[in-house]
């Protein structure tokens, strides 16, 4: 466990990223070199949740902002296309963010429909589905449909994590007025309930829970991440209560999705473009975490 009061440069851990195709070099002591994979469905121009699938380690879901219709792309960690799934039956209002967690023993994808700049929906969706076979199956199936406002009115949410040992979806607000907030909703409730305001954050664009459920992390508009470590017997909401340590990312162009590799050792992060960037970070083995 780290001593919270080491100063904020000591919490950085290093990184490196690594990726395939244009090499760029960075100025930075956390970062050796940067690379960018590009997805290459033309589809995918506005990247905003990305997360592993549960039934291969070798395949992403991703989506689109708002605009688009209600479908997951599949790409590979290369960013090659491995198909398109239209969602149903779902609306796509304002998708926001992915998440995925095996749920009653079944692989299982959450969209957040979630997003809400005028802070004015009178409800928004989670979406569970159960996870394509990219090999057999031409459509993603919904399987519950989660309609559910927050306790202290609407809210313009862009980050999902998922608890399944809790029971509970973690929602992040963008927190365009000063507050980013955080919320939870039980697997099978109506209403989200505040935990805490991230008030260490600036706005929020993603989040995700790895796989082991002992780290959270927020990407940040100012390309930036935040993780959180959550101790053996604890809950989230004790673990959110710690100040969180800094990651640094790729310089991009207004990050938008991040997300966990399944060792809990990478992350994966999109922005927008056509085509979508795509990088890969890993921690180096001189750089454990505390």
């Amino acid at each position: 466990m780290a001593d919270h009061n080491v100063t904020a440069a000591k919490l950085k851990r290093r990184v490196l990223l690594s990726a395939a195709m244009v090499m760029l070099s960075v100025a930075s002591a956390h970062a050796q070199s940067v690379a960018a994979f590009s997805i290459t469905n033309a589809d995918v121009i506005e990247s905003s949740g990305i997360t592993f699938s549960q039934r291969r380690d070798d395949v992403l879901w991703t989506h689109n902002d708002s605009g688009d219709t209600p479908r997951l792309f599949a790409v590979d960690t290369a960013g090659r296309d491995l198909g398109t799934f239209p969602v149903d039956p779902a609306k796509a209002v304002d998708w926001e963010d992915i998440a995925s967690a095996s749920i009653d023993g079944k692989p299982c994808l959450i969209v957040a429909d979630t997003g809400d700049n005028q802070r004015k929906r009178g409800d928004a969706t989670l979406y569970m589905i159960e996870e394509p076979d990219i090999g057999t199956d031409r459509v993603a199936r919904v399987i519950r449909t989660l309609p559910f406002t927050y306790e202290d009115g609407p809210q313009n949410c862009e980050g999902l994590g998922v608890a399944p040992d809790e029971q509970v979806f973690y929602l992040a607000t963008r927190g365009n007025e000063g507050q980013r907030k955080l919320y939870e909703l039980p697997f099978t409730g109506t209403v989200a309930r505040l935990v805490t305001t991230l008030a260490a954050l600036p706005h929020v664009t993603a989040m995700d829970i790895s796989r082991d459920s002992r780290y959270a992390v927020f990407l940040t508009q100012d390309n930036t991440a935040l993780e959180y470590r959550r101790e053996a017997g604890e809950s989230w909401r004790q673990a959110f209560a710690r100040p969180p340590r800094t990651l640094e990312l790729p310089e991009a162009v207004q990050a938008e999705a991040i997300g966990y590799h399944p060792d809990g050792d990478a992350l994966y992060v999109t922005s927008e473009g056509s085509p979508c960037p795509l990088w890969r970070i890993e921690i180096l083995p001189d750089s454990p975490r505390p």
